[in-house]
């Protein structure tokens, strides 16, 4: 089960990993929605975003293969 649960948050991860390298402008309206009203993220904002979601997808995609290297044994 512990396994399962890992491997769910991995694929959220993932995912969110995507979406804020794909969409980063429509991540970080999502981030400030209650801070900031009607603003617009600046270009260093959204390159920003791009690397972190690109960061994210690295690192799961490492430690998931990791996980399952380590299961398998």
């Amino acid at each position: 089960m512990k396994f399962v649960i890992q491997i769910i948050i991995h694929v959220l991860a993932l995912g969110v990993g995507l979406w804020v390298t794909f969409k980063p402008e429509k991540a970080w309206k999502f981030a400030h929605r209650f801070t900031v009203k009607d603003a617009e993220p600046t270009e260093l904002a959204v390159v920003l975003n791009c690397i972190c979601g690109i960061l994210i997808v690295i690192a799961t995609v490492i430690s998931g293969v990791l996980l399952i290297l380590s299961h398998i044994e």
